[in-house]
């Protein structure tokens, strides 16, 4: 019976030549899509995430410690990372070594006891389209790297440069106050570390799901 209700539902579609409407049919009764991890991290390791704008260096600092933040919280709690290296242990290692900016990434994480670094590149932040107008609108684009703390680079063999990761934004919103610079902050460090999270780990994708309510309340 339940077989000939879907048939009797994808030939009313097709009539009425509703693709959107196939696909969802489809997505009902199949579930989410799963998505296997991109790379696999070795197992029960100790990782440093290093969020670095050394390159394009941010006007609003606060991101580097809600992205790290989050992405530590997501490694352990998904089981990509044993542990992760509190953001404050590297801010108490920059403060006592005065060459810090000379120090390989590699070098880095073997100070703090890391077996492995997750180095995150800031490409572009920004928290309005133009300043001096009251009208945010966040954007955050990284790339990637995992380096282990003795052998060297392990992810991606290339480019050079890293794995880049898609852009992250927040619609647009109005607030005079300059204090909503954190709000969209926190946003975008929730969105980017969802999407670089989700890149080691399997998970399931719902592709009828969205991330922002009319009121921002997932902000």
């Amino acid at each position: 019976m339940r077989t000939w209700i879907i048939t009797l539902l994808v030939a009313l579609l097709l009539i009425s030549g509703c693709g959107e409407g196939i696909g969802y049919l489809a997505y009902v009764f199949s579930g989410p899509k799963k998505v296997d991890p991109i790379y696999s991290f070795p197992k029960d390791k100790k990782v440093l995430v290093l969020v670095d704008d050394m390159a394009k260096p941010v006007s609003y600092i606060a991101i580097k410690s809600e992205l790290t933040n989050r992405l530590n919280r997501k490694l352990v709690d998904n089981g990509v990372a044993a542990e992760c290296v509190p953001y404050q242990q590297l801010l108490n290692l920059m403060s006592a070594t005065p060459n810090f900016n000379t120090l390989s990434i590699g070098a880095i994480g073997a100070k703090l006891q890391a077996d492995l670094v997750l180095y995150v590149n800031i490409d572009e932040f920004t928290l309005k389209e133009e300043e001096g107008v009251p009208l945010w609108r966040g954007k955050l684009k990284t790339t990637l790297r995992v380096i282990d703390t003795k052998d060297g680079r392990l992810w991606p063999i290339a480019p050079a440069w890293g794995y880049p990761v898609d852009a992250v934004e927040t619609p647009p919103s109005s607030d005079s106050s300059p204090a909503y610079g954190t709000v969209v902050t926190k946003a975008l460090a929730r969105l980017a570390s969802s999407e670089i999270a989700k890149l080691f780990y399997e998970h399931k994708v719902d592709p009828y799901e969205t991330d922002w309510g009319s009121d921002h309340s997932n902000w």
